[in-house]
């Protein structure tokens, strides 16, 4: 399935070559322009193909769909996500407008099905992504949909993660940490303001960081291991859980193992849910692993939220944003000597988790 980069098919796509005012609103929210007969068709498809859910433990979506009608677009036109859906053989304004955007050989592709997919950044804003598809009729459409829902997925949320990575990172950042934790085991990874590090355990082979307000962490720890297994990110995360001083389960249950590229070509991805062994809490984690070429080990980098009654996503994929960042030694195996660990910045011994 082929996709097109969308490259200034308008007039009103190209208008203006100063500098383009900001974005404005949430980046969880997709502002969708149908006409309704399509909307009604194909709504359901797009849904599933955008709202996706994580249980943290209650359900939240990666994105929310909101459509607006097409006469309030000079109002929503400052969203940071829109989406425009319309077909060629559509009369409604949405359709028209989008047919509008393609120049002759762009039209004769969609109507041979080679183009349906079409990414816009920075179209009338800057920090705004507009993503179109187009079908012949309907029913392709809704077939499109359907499946190309991972890569609808995909070409929406990467740049929504590469916009979280910017604003993570525009401000401080822990230069002297990063350094030292290289020094010491050869990783590398970009470390957020706010963080401490409150355990980093030699022999026990995982560093810890964590933030306040809500409470989160993220797990960077290693084994030596031939291949890498499901049930070894499984038995992983159980372990980093016993670690924590109140220590913490998963549900079984809820785990949902996916392939996890971003990092290191071949990775997986655990997604669950964790809770205290003492019943104080919970919420959710997410465990990426990655088998290093260059030192034969796994590499783990774990993150989790505590945010009782709150929405958890948001911290969960500012976590994934860090994790991203993660780079393993190369060609150099972490220091296995003993060594006395680090004293300051411990996590605290009445530490509720």
């Amino acid at each position: 399935m082929k996709k097109l980069i969308l490259i200034a098919l308008i007039a009103i796509m190209i208008a203006g070559c100063g500098l383009k005012p900001p974005a404005k609103g949430s980046l969880d929210e997709v502002i969708v322009f149908a006409d309704s007969a399509v909307y009604a068709a194909c709504g359901p498809a797009l849904s599933l193909a955008l709202e996706r859910r994580i249980d943290t433990p209650q359900p939240e979506t990666v994105f929310t769909l909101k459509p607006v009608p097409w006469s309030e677009f000079g109002n929503s036109s400052s969203a940071p996500l829109i989406l425009l859906m319309g077909r060629l053989n559509g009369e409604g304004e949405v359709s028209v407008y989008v047919k509008g955007m393609f120049d002759e050989e762009t039209r004769k592709g969609v109507e041979a099905g080679q183009y349906w997919l079409f990414i816009k950044e920075n179209p009338w804003h800057s920090h705004q992504l507009a993503a179109v598809i187009c079908a012949d009729d309907i029913g392709e459409l809704k077939s499109r949909i359907r499946l190309g829902a991972d890569e609808i997925f995909t070409e929406i949320n990467e740049p929504v993660m590469a916009r979280l990575h910017d604003m993570l990172y525009s401000a401080k950042e822990q230069i002297k940490l990063e350094e030292e934790l290289f020094d010491k085991y050869g990783f590398k990874i970009r470390i957020q303001h706010d963080y401490l590090l409150v355990r980093d355990e030699l022999e026990e082979r995982f560093v810890r960081l964590r933030r306040f307000n809500p409470d989160r962490w993220l797990t960077i720890s290693w084994v030596e291991a031939d291949t890498l297994t499901d049930s070894l990110i499984a038995a992983e995360r159980i372990r980093l859980g016993k670690l924590f001083t109140d220590p913490t389960a998963i549900y079984p249950d809820y785990n949902r193992f996916q392939p996890y590229d971003y990092i290191y070509t071949g990775g997986r991805m655990l997604r669950g849910l964790w809770a205290a062994e003492s019943n104080i809490g919970g919420g959710p984690f997410f465990t990426c692993a990655l088998h290093s070429h260059s030192d034969g080990m796994v590499y783990f980098i774990d993150g989790s939220v505590f945010s009782p009654g709150k929405d958890k996503l948001p911290f969960l994929q500012q976590l994934e944003v860090m994790a991203r960042t993660f780079q393993p030694p190369e060609n150099r195996k972490p220091r296995t000597e003993n060594r006395e660990p680090k004293t300051e910045n411990r996590e605290p011994k009445t530490e509720n988790r």
